[in-house]
């Protein structure tokens, strides 16, 4: 189905519309980020082995890549547990760190 036809098919009053439609185009970005996210990092342990030819470099690059798409797959949760860490400590400042509930 076409972007215009989900416009005009969804009827926001039946519970579907736009909101599941973006919700959708998130899902997929996301997908995106991680898949490119993999790509590149097998690349850059393939550029390293090609460029050193030994070992210690390319296993940098492999736990480099690897930790990269851990905080890209978690994103979410470090996100809540930086949110955490400077609500419980109270920010840089001691005040307001402007994130609300």
């Amino acid at each position: 189905m076409h972007l215009l036809q989900s416009f005009v098919l969804a009827a926001p009053d039946k519970g579907g519309g736009i909101k599941d439609l973006l919700t959708g185009l998130l899902g997929d970005a996301q997908t995106l980020l991680i898949t490119t996210t993999a790509v590149m990092a097998v690349w850059f342990v393939i550029w390293s082995w090609i460029r050193t030819r030994s070992v210690v470099p390319t296993l940098g690059a492999l736990l480099l890549g690897a930790m990269v798409l851990w905080g890209v797959n978690n994103i979410g949760g470090l996100r809540s547990t930086v949110e955490k860490d400077i609500k419980e400590h109270g920010g840089p400042t001691g005040g307001d760190t402007g994130i609300r509930d």
